[in-house]
């Protein structure tokens, strides 16, 4: 399970004449980041600085980050530890900024990119992942229909498809922890007629 966000936001700044532009992407891999990161440099070539950070991963194993220029330590890392804060992966900020002629210091600095991002991802909207498994079952029609409400009301089951043929084939997603205790239910339910056959396992939001 791991947390990362729901779409990409932006977020804007002024401070002390100079402009911060964030920008929150979700990703999957690192040639994702540095398309996004190239993209953001050709869509502002007079930007004084373009800084990004990135974590990916469901155990966060992969962190990088780029000052772009700004003194070591003010600008990616920032962005970079408000990931690491927020508990969320797979994820890139860029801050791209158009220099208003003020020095900010190292303090200023930090603070300006920290709150950038900060504003990005809370205009993202932030998911949970859970890995889940895409699973199905075949039931004659009687046993289909004497389940149908069960299945339709439950809180830890998807059904994602139905085909009508000479049973009764549904397509499930359940979370991975439930699928014992789904495959059991089907097992006992169907007189240990039907069994749940687990397809692949992915991570979903639930």
């Amino acid at each position: 399970m791991y947390k990362t966000i729901s779409q990409i936001g932006q977020a804007q700044q002024v401070i002390n004449k100079s402009t911060f532009l964030a920008t929150a992407f979700p990703i999957s891999n690192e040639e994702e980041a540095t398309a996004y990161i190239q993209k953001e440099r050709k869509k502002h070539p007079d930007a004084r600085h373009v800084c990004w950070a990135y974590i990916l991963g469901e155990k966060k194993d992969i962190m990088r980050y780029s000052d772009d220029g700004e003194p070591q330590g003010t600008a990616g890392q920032p962005i970079l530890q408000v990931l690491v804060k927020k508990d969320i992966t797979n994820v890139l900020v860029t801050v791209t900024r158009y220099f208003g002629g003020i020095l900010l210091g190292a303090g200023g600095l930090t603070r300006a990119y920290s709150s950038s991002c900060v504003s990005a991802i809370d205009n993202t909207g932030v998911k949970t992942m859970v890995l889940s498994s895409i699973a199905e079952i075949s039931l004659d029609y009687t046993t289909y229909n004497r389940l149908q409400k069960a299945i339709e009301n439950s809180d830890y089951i998807i059904v994602k498809n139905i085909a009508y043929n000479e049973n009764v084939t549904l397509t499930l997603t359940v979370k991975e922890e439930d699928f014992e205790k789904l495959s059991d239910f089907f097992i006992e339910a169907s007189g240990g007629k039907a069994t749940l056959t687990e397809n692949e396992k992915i991570f979903l939001p639930w």
